[in-house]
């Protein structure tokens, strides 16, 4: 599929699904349950496998085992006993035969509202948490197809978080039946495909292996990447159909849980093994992302399990709430570990989500502490309180955003703060320094430990107007013209410039590497600074080009300071009748290292 339309494809879908997590919060009230569970056995008819006590079907004297059948067999019925939860006061009639006695039974379903407002509070944080939780998972998935569309890894990371947190959007009761319906069938299938592309990416981040055991799990899930879903999708129709009877069911389970563990084990032998072929510097991010989606999958095989065990919910949740480790161990790595470039795109988000979150809070402090302690002083008195806590968080607003991107800086982005500033003291130091050989050397070696450049070329101008490599750890670096695009366009806008965009554009540069920056002195072009491609794969983010911008130009800056110098003593040598002409020609050359 073309970039472009998988871009659009995939916004589009993500856009669809943050619109039915919108629904999700805006329907978050209490719902209704008829206390009973009951599975598919045969066309019309469905057993019983538990109900609550106190509840509506326990009231009406169901048990497990009863064989019921809906009085009225259309999708609605056969939703409502498929699946949990409906709106309050929903009927439903049915026809029981249990005990070798036929009757009909009818039921409504009770609301399911907290029994108290802290048991209120404690069940809303936690729905609003789960959706906030899939908020990140969408925006963090939307991001890497903006950022990183034409990479086969990033493709895989985003579909498996937009997967995924699809797979946990709500059924019911917020939405219509026929919609509710073709979420339930999408919703396994989608979770299965979404597991299927975490392989993939396990398979091919940092780099995709060339054989061995990782590429024989990549073959294997390429293979049924697109199967899978299909079979899932097999097995729910025969599910609604009723044609899965008695120990079907539950031999489907066990597949499963057989395919959940599976891909467990296929997950962490990948990323394993592909930390072990991976570069130092990859090695990192790759830990990262693999134990948090480890222990995120890890925890929901568990649930599952627990589930079909009967453990109570309450022994299950914590299990279900390790998914969280997925987004969170995944922002953490591409927040501290730059992973495909989309961390000051995050950075910025983040900042800005902390602020609205903390003044949120405020207003919501604010209207409980005026509701509880300050109505009594009447409602004008309450208004002018209200006004002068509301100016005050604004007038603190800035500093607030200070801190704010202080501590995610600090945490977040430290290391890559301290290379930027490790390139700008090397850049204000190139001025005291006189030998040109190591000013050079120190200037390449910073290139390559801070910007982690794998490697990078100093060239200068000669006599004739052409540019000579005079320190390169990357070849060829022959010496380049002055007519050649890249020096031509650096002239003209005395910007650093992407070399493969001037090879799109125009011609390829002789330049070698990825950027080049200009060391322009005096209006004219000294020399170029030529970085190659990063170690980590990742691009030149925009502060990082502006720094070693500054670095090129200072670097420009000291040469010609050691030429001018160089020329000021041989002229000086002359002057006192130590020197000749041939003294000056020389001085006049480049200082060629």
């Amino acid at each position: 599929m073309p970039t472009w339309l998988w871009r659009f494809v995939a916004l589009v879908a993500i856009g669809i699904a943050l619109g039915l997590t919108a629904g999700d919060i805006l329907n978050a009230g209490p719902g209704g349950d008829f206390g009973l569970s009951a599975r598919a056995d045969g066309p019309h008819e469905f057993v019983v496998t538990s109900v609550e006590p106190d509840s509506p079907a326990a009231r009406a004297g169901l048990a497990t085992g009863d064989r019921i059948v809906p009085a009225v067999d259309d999708i609605r019925s056969r939703f409502l006993l498929l699946y949990p939860g409906a709106p309050p006061n929903a009927p439903l009639t049915l026809l029981m035969h249990a005990r070798g006695v036929d009757r009909r039974v009818s039921l409504r379903a009770a609301a399911t509202a907290p029994p108290s407002w802290e048991a209120a509070i404690a069940a809303y944080s936690s729905v609003y948490a789960i959706q906030a939780i899939r908020i990140v998972f969408f925006l963090v998935a939307a991001l890497i197809v903006v950022r990183r569309p034409d990479r086969a890894e990033a493709r895989a990371l985003a579909t498996f978080l937009a997967a995924f947190a699809f797979g946990t959007i709500s059924r019911w009761p917020w939405y219509p039946i026929p919609l509710a319906v073709v979420l339930a069938v999408l919703q396994p299938i989608v979770i299965a495909f979404a597991i299927l592309q975490a392989i993939r990416f396990a398979t091919l981040f940092p780099r995709p292996s060339t054989g061995g055991p990782r590429r024989t799990i990549a073959r294997l899930n390429d293979a049924i990447i697109f199967a899978a879903p299909v079979i899932v999708g097999g097995l729910l129709a025969l599910t609604w159909a009723g044609l899965v009877r008695g120990a079907f069911v539950t031999l489907i389970g066990a597949l499963m849980n057989v395919f959940l563990a599976g891909s467990i084990v296929a997950l962490g032998t990948a990323f394993a093994l592909g930390s072990r072929e991976a570069e130092p510097a990859d090695r990192e991010r790759v830990r990262w992302i693999a134990v948090s989606t480890g222990i995120g999958l890890g925890g929901l095989i568990v649930a599952a399990i627990l589930q079909q065990l009967g453990v109570t919910e309450f022994v299950v949740e914590p299990f279900v709430l390790a998914i969280l480790a997925i987004p969170l161990g995944t922002a953490y790595a591409i927040l501290r570990h730059r992973l495909l470039d989309i961390g000051f795109v995050v950075n910025r988000a983040l900042v800005f989500g902390i602020i609205s979150a903390l003044i949120v809070a405020a207003f919501s402090l604010l209207e409980f502490v005026l509701g509880k302690y300050v109505s009594s002083l009447g409602h004008v008195q309450s208004a002018v309180i209200g006004a002068l806590v509301a100016l005050g968080i604004g007038v603190s607003l800035g500093r607030i955003h200070m801190r704010v991107d202080s501590f995610v800086d600090n945490v977040f982005f430290r290391d890559r703060h301290r290379a930027e500033a490790a390139l700008r003291r090397v850049a204000r130091e190139a001025a005291y320094v006189d030998d040109p050989k190591i000013l050079a050397t120190r200037v390449i070696t910073a290139l390559e430990r801070h910007a982690k450049a794998g490697g990078a070329a100093l060239y200068l101008r000669d006599g004739n107007g052409s540019y000579v490599a005079q320190v390169a750890t990357i070849s060829p670096a022959p010496p380049v013209s002055r007519n050649d695009a890249a020096v031509v366009r650096m002239c003209a806008s005395g910007e650093a410039v992407d070399l493969d965009e001037v090879a799109e554009e125009v011609e390829r540069p002789a330049f070698c590497g990825k950027i080049a920056f200009p060391m322009i002195v005096r209006g004219e072009l000294l020399g170029v600074l030529a970085c190659g491609e990063k170690t980590n794969l990742e691009a030149y983010a925009p502060d990082e080009r502006a720094t070693l911008g500054g670095l090129a130009h200072a670097t420009g800056i000291a040469f010609d300071t050691i030429a001018t110098k160089a020329l000021r003593d041989a002229v000086a040598r002359v002057i006192a009748g130590d020197g000749d002409i041939e003294d000056l020609r020389r001085a006049q050359a480049p200082p060629f290292i």
